[in-house]
């Protein structure tokens, strides 16, 4: 891969502790061996990489085709809340949450996207943010929906006993004006 200072590549692998799979970095130096990065919309460097090393962990946007790999999104206490994919090159990013399951394909979570405006900067984090909130919007929706069901449900079972306690009340005042005019 010809690399040059100012060049942008996108994260596809997790590179020790920095697992931005998806996010768009820029060259921001090279030595005789490394490459030095920055991220692109604080512009603080955030590693160096081996040279030959470089190209197991990034690509230049139009290398990649189609969606990265799923990664694993961690809430604060370090478990899988959620997985997510990129494709920068179309300014998208997917999320699927997790739904209590560690693996993505036993995952029945809710899956949204979010991509950029025309002309807009790629920016990974917002856009797993934004898609993340869809997300949650989207399941409050369902859970609302099994709610108004299991609503009905009851407002019907309620209806069912009144009607049975009607019955029974009446079956029960009519033996009693029988036995009494007898």
């Amino acid at each position: 891969m010809n690399i040059v200072i100012g060049d942008k590549v996108v994260m596809i692998n997790e590179l020790g502790r920095v697992a931005l799979i998806g996010e768009m970095f820029e060259v921001a130096g090279m030595t005789e061996d490394s490459v030095v990065l920055r991220d692109q919309q604080s512009g603080s460097c955030i590693c160096s990489v081996k040279i030959d090393r470089f190209g197991k962990y990034f690509k230049k946007p139009d290398e990649i085709k189609g969606w990265s790999k799923w990664a694993t999104i961690m809430d604060s206490e370090g478990n899988i809340c959620a997985f997510y994919r990129s494709r920068p090159e179309k300014g998208k990013v997917e999320v699927k949450l997790a739904d209590g399951e560690l693996e993505l394909n036993k995952s029945h979570g809710v899956r949204c996207s979010a991509t950029c405006s025309q002309g807009d900067a790629f920016n990974l984090e917002f856009g797993i943010r934004l898609a993340m909130q869809r997300c949650y919007k989207k399941q409050h929706e369902r859970n609302v929906k099994v709610l108004e069901e299991s609503i009905e449900y009851y407002k019907s079972l309620a209806n069912d006993n009144k009607n049975k306690i009607n019955a029974m009340i009446a079956d029960w005042y009519g033996e009693f004006v029988k036995e009494r005019d007898n």
